[in-house]
């Protein structure tokens, strides 16, 4: 019994066009309610913990510092962008970058993503320092610290990149967004 694949073509209308994507004013006042609150918080956040050296230096705050920062910068990148949404825009020349930057929100899901991983690295520091004191207090370093948070910043730029940049594009004038299939239509012949 032989197996029987068939492909089909994506056209132009099978692909999501994120030019379309444009917000109600109402929609638009609220996602900036959510991005200013996350400003605020996450500013009296990073103010209360980098006003005292000593909180400031503490190993175990190290890590919840970059997490305020981190979304303190998504919720600025999170206004920025919905509100640049609504721009007129033009996709010719450089048109790509903005396609890529603000259409396919690269930067706030690159944000968004090491958030994510950041809690990740903060929970597996919290469990080593509470079930392995002795473990925690001989290996984890400040320079370890600092290391997690590099690599929890290359790792997700890394990913994100390796799995936006080809699957977004301008096609005929329009920006385009697909997942994990090709994105580029068919050329007419």
């Amino acid at each position: 019994m032989e197996a029987s694949t068939s492909f089909e073509l994506k056209t132009s209308a099978d692909i999501a066009s994120t030019s379309d994507a444009t917000t109600t004013p109402t929609e638009s006042a609220i996602l900036t309610c959510i991005g200013v609150s996350g400003i605020v918080g996450n500013r009296i956040v990073l103010c209360v913990l980098l006003r005292d050296k000593t909180t400031r230096k503490r190993l175990r705050n190290i890590l919840v510092i970059n997490q305020s920062l981190v979304d303190f910068l998504s919720c600025f990148l999170f206004i920025v962008i919905y509100i640049s949404k609504n721009i007129p825009k033009s996709y010719e020349g450089a048109g790509i970058w903005w396609c890529w930057l603000v259409d396919v929100e690269v930067p706030l899901w690159l944000f968004i993503a090491v958030s994510t991983t950041n809690l990740m690295a903060i929970t597996v520091e919290r469990y080593l320092m509470v079930v392995f004191p002795v473990v925690y207090h001989n290996h984890i370093t400040a320079n370890f610290i600092y290391g997690t948070i590099a690599f929890v910043w290359v790792f997700t730029f890394v990913l994100i990149c390796a799995f936006s940049y080809p699957f977004s594009g301008v096609y005929e004038g329009v920006c385009y967004l697909q997942g994990c299939v090709s994105l580029r239509p068919p050329k007419a012949s």
